[in-house]
C-alpha cells in the first residue's frame, strides 16, 4: 500500500470516531467500508507469505530404444524404494507404461523434455536413471541452471566407448594463388585413458600435406588444430580431413570429411583502350592503379592494328582480348573498335566497361549494349541513385552532370544504378556469359573533380575498382556461401550451417547481419570469426529441406546458394554406451548428485528446504463490493431503528 492510501484510511478513521463518537455501534460498519473503498480506489494488492508444497519426488526412467539391455536392471533397482514417489518413463516424451511393459518404446531419447514435463507438477526432487544419451531437440544443459528442484542422475551402461570423431572443418570458399589458407578442424574424443591422435589435411588423391596432434580424453571433450598451407594452383582444389584410426572406436564412419576451395588468381588483367585521350583518361587510369590486384595496360590507338602504352610510351601491337578479364573502351568510335571477336570474349565470362562517347554504334553492338546512345547533350543533369552500388547511395547527393549522350532505346533486362530526368547514366546487363556495364556520360573526370571538392573523398576509385571486379569472371561468383559438412540427417538432429561472406575481392569479411531460411522458419545466424558465421536448428520433419541465406554486408544486401538438405525418419536408435560427464553436468548444474545404478539402492532424496511463495490478493472482485455494500446497508438499517436518519 502506498503512503498515501494509508494517511486517507487513518484520516477517515480518526473523522469517523469524532463523527460517530455518540454512536459507537456504527463504527465498525462505517470503517469497513472507508478501507474496503480506499483500497479499491488506489489497486491495492495485499501479499501474504504462504509455504510451498511439494509432490514427492518423481523417478525419470529411460524407456528408449537403446536401454533395451538394462530394463531389468531398472525394474529391480525400482523394487528397493522405500520413500514416497512417483515412476514416470520417457523416451520421445514422458509417458506411464504398466509394470509389465519391459519393452522401451520410442526413436530416440528426449531429456529435455522428461525433465521439463516433471517440472511442471513441482516434484521436491527429480531422479533421472539413463544411459544419458540426448540425441533430439536442443542441449538441456543450459536450461538446467533455471530449474529450482534438484535433479539426481544415475548412469547405466557402459563406460568404456571410445570413439574420436570430426565435429567441424572451418574452411575458405576462395583463396588465391600464391596466398596460405587456414584450414580449422574440431576433433571430439571421449574414452582415452590418455595419448594423443593424428588428424591429416590431404589432397583430394590422399597426397598428405600436413598432420597434427591432439589430445585423447577420457570424458568427452573438443579440440581445434588449424592446418595453414601454401596455395599455388589456380582453379578448384579438393582437400581432405582424415583422423588416423585408434584402436577399438565405437565407429570409424567419421573420421573422415572432403571440402573444395576456389583458388583464384591474384591479379585481374585489364585493358583500357581509348582512341583519344581526355581530361576523364587521367582520373580513370589514376582510379585504376589504386587498386593493387588490377594488372593493368593502358594503351590509345595509334593507327590500324598499332596501340601506345599510355604509361610506357611504348608501341605495341593490338592485344589480344584473351590475355585480358575486363575491357574498358572510353571515348570510341564503335564501327572502329578493333575487336571483331568480342562476342567471344564475352561468352567466356569477360566483362566489358564502355563509358565516355559512343557513337556510330553498330547492329552487334547495340545489341550487347544496356543502353543505346548516340551523341552529347550538354547541361546540367542532376544525378539520381535508382539502385545502391559500390559508393553511390540513393540517400547521398552528387554534382550534377555536364554532359550525358543521347539515348534511343534501353534493354529490357537492363539494371538501371544511376539516371537523369528518367535518362540512364549508369546501368549493366548480361550478355552471354559476361556483363557489360555502361557510363552515359563523358565528363566523369569533371564530376569526380567536383566530387572530391564537395564530400572530400575519391568515390571515382572505389566505383571504377567495384566495377572492375562486378563484371570480372571471377566477380560471377557469390559472395555469400552458404554449406553444411553433412547433406543427410535424421528426424531430431541438431543441424549445423556455416555461412562465409566475402568482400568484393574475395577475402573475408566480417560484420554482416544474415538470417537462413528454410520451410517457414527464419534462423540467425552468429558470426564465430571473421567472415565466417554459424546457425543451428533442428530438423523437425522428413524430407528435402531447401536452406537459404539472405541479409546485409556494409548495407550491401546478399543472398547465398541453395542448399539442399534430407532428413529421414529417425530409426531405432542402438545403444551408445554411457554418456556419463553429461549426467554429472546435469547434476553439477541443478544442486544434485551423480551415482551409477548400481548405489541406487542405498540413495535417498534429501529433504527439501523449506520455501514460501509469495500469494497476492486483489481487492478488485464482487465480494469486496458485496461488503460494502452490506456494510453501508447494516449501517443504514440501524440508524433508521435508532430514528437517527
Amino acid at each position: 500500500m502506498t503512503t498515501l492510501s494509508i494517511s486517507l484510511i487513518i484520516i477517515s478513521i480518526l473523522l469517523t470516531f469524532v463523527l460517530y463518537r455518540k454512536s459507537p455501534l456504527f463504527i465498525p460498519l462505517r470503517i469497513l467500508a472507508i478501507v474496503l473503498l480506499t483500497l479499491l480506489i488506489f489497486n491495492v494488492a495485499l501479499p501474504f507469505k504462504m509455504r510451498k508444497n511439494y509432490t514427492p519426488p518423481m523417478i525419470l526412467c529411460d524407456h528408449s530404444a537403446s536401454m533395451s539391455d538394462h530394463v531389468s536392471a531398472i525394474t529391480a533397482a525400482l523394487e528397493t524404494i522405500e520413500y514416497p514417489h512417483v515412476v514416470a518413463y520417457f523416451g520421445e516424451s514422458l509417458y506411464t507404461v504398466g509394470s509389465d511393459d519391459t519393452v522401451p518404446l520410442g526413436n530416440f531419447t528426449n531429456i529435455t523434455g522428461a525433465i521439463n514435463d516433471a517440472c511442471i507438477y513441482e516434484p521436491s526432487a527429480i531422479v533421472v536413471i539413463s544411459d544419458g544419451n540426448h540425441n533430439v531437440n536442443t542441449d538441456p544443459v543450459s536450461q538446467m541452471k533455471t530449474l529450482n528442484t534438484p535433479v539426481y542422475t544415475f548412469g547405466v551402461g557402459r563406460e568404456t566407448q571410445r570413439d574420436a570423431m570430426l565435429i567441424d572443418v572451418i574452411y575458405p570458399e576462395y583463396a588465391y594463388a600464391g596466398d596460405s589458407m587456414r584450414v580449422h578442424v574440431t576433433v571430439q574424443s571421449v574414452g582415452f585413458e590418455a595419448g594423443s591422435g593424428t588428424v591429416e589435411l590431404q589432397t583430394e588423391r590422399g597426397a598428405m600435406l600436413q598432420r597434427k596432434a591432439f589430445p585423447l580424453s577420457k570424458i568427452r571433450a573438443n579440440n581445434t588444430v588449424e592446418f595453414t598451407i601454401p596455395i599455388k594452383d589456380i582453379g578448384e582444389q579438393g582437400f581432405r580431413t582424415v583422423l588416423q584410426p585408434l584402436s577399438a572406436e565405437h565407429s570409424y564412419d567419421n573420421n573422415e570429411t572432403s571440402f573444395l576451395v576456389h583458388i583464384l588468381e591474384e591479379k585481374l588483367h585489364i585493358l583500357y583502350y581509348t582512341e583519344h585521350i581526355s581530361f576523364t583518361t587521367k582520373f580513370v587510369l589514376q582510379a585504376l592503379r589504386a587498386h593493387k590486384r588490377f594488372d593493368l595496360i593502358p594503351a590509345v590507338q595509334l593507327t590500324k592494328g598499332t596501340v601506345q602504352n599510355v604509361q610506357t610510351r611504348e608501341r605495341i601491337n593490338l592485344p589480344s582480348l584473351t590475355a585480358f578479364d575486363v575491357v574498358i573502351l572510353d571515348n570510341v568510335l564503335v564501327r572502329r573498335i578493333p575487336w571483331p571477336d568480342i562476342e567471344e570474349f564475352l561468352n567466356t565470362g569477360g566483362g566489358i566497361l564502355c563509358m565516355g562517347i559512343l557513337e556510330e554504334q553498330t547492329a552487334q553492338w547495340r545489341n550487347i549494349l544496356p543502353i543505346t546512345a548516340s551523341s552529347p547533350i550538354a547541361g546540367r543533369h542532376r544525378l539520381e541513385i535508382v539502385e545502391p552500388f559500390s559508393a553511390l547511395s540513393p540517400y547521398d547527393e552528387y554534382p550534377p552532370l555536364a554532359t550525358i549522350n543521347r539515348v534511343s532505346n534501353v534493354k529490357q533486362d537492363a539494371v538501371i544504378i544511376a539516371q537523369t530526368d528518367n535518362i540512364p547514366v549508369i546501368a549493366y546487363r548480361t550478355h552471354a556469359s559476361g556483363i557489360v556495364f555502361q557510363i552515359n556520360t563523358t565528363d566523369m573526370g569533371t564530376w569526380h573533380f567536383l566530387m572530391q571538392g564537395m564530400k572530400k573523398e575519391d568515390v571515382l576509385s572505389e566505383l571504377i575498382g567495384d566495377i572492375v571486379r562486378f563484371i570480372a569472371p571471377s566477380g560471377h561468383r557469390r559472395r555469400l556461401v552458404l554449406t553444411s559438412m553433412h547433406r543427410e540427417y535424421r528426424v531430431g538432429d541438431v543441424v549445423d550451417v556455416m555461412l562465409q561472406s566475402f568482400n568484393r575481392d574475395y577475402r573475408h569479411a566480417g560484420g554482416g547481419d544474415f538470417f537462413m531460411a528454410y520451410d517457414t522458419n527464419r534462423v540467425p545466424f552468429f558470426e564465430v570469426q571473421k567472415g565466417v558465421y554459424k546457425a543451428t536448428f533442428i530438423a523437425d520433419k522428413p524430407g528435402v529441406h531447401t536452406l537459404i541465406a539472405r541479409g546485409t554486408l556494409h548495407d550491401e544486401a546478399l543472398e547465398s546458394n541453395e542448399l539442399k538438405l534430407t532428413a529421414s525418419a529417425r530409426t531405432i536408435e542402438s545403444d551408445q554406451g554411457l554418456n556419463r560427464e553429461f549426467l554429472e553436468t546435469i547434476a553439477r548444474e541443478t544442486g544434485g548428485t551423480y551415482a551409477h545404478l548400481d548405489e541406487f539402492s542405498t540413495f535417498r532424496p534429501p529433504e527439501p528446504r523449506e520455501q514460501h511463495t509469495i500469494r497476492t490478493v486483489h481487492l478488485d472482485r464482487p465480494l469486496t463490493y458485496i461488503l460494502i455494500v452490506l456494510a453501508l446497508t447494516a449501517e443504514w438499517f440501524m440508524r433508521r431503528r435508532r430514528g437517527t436518519l
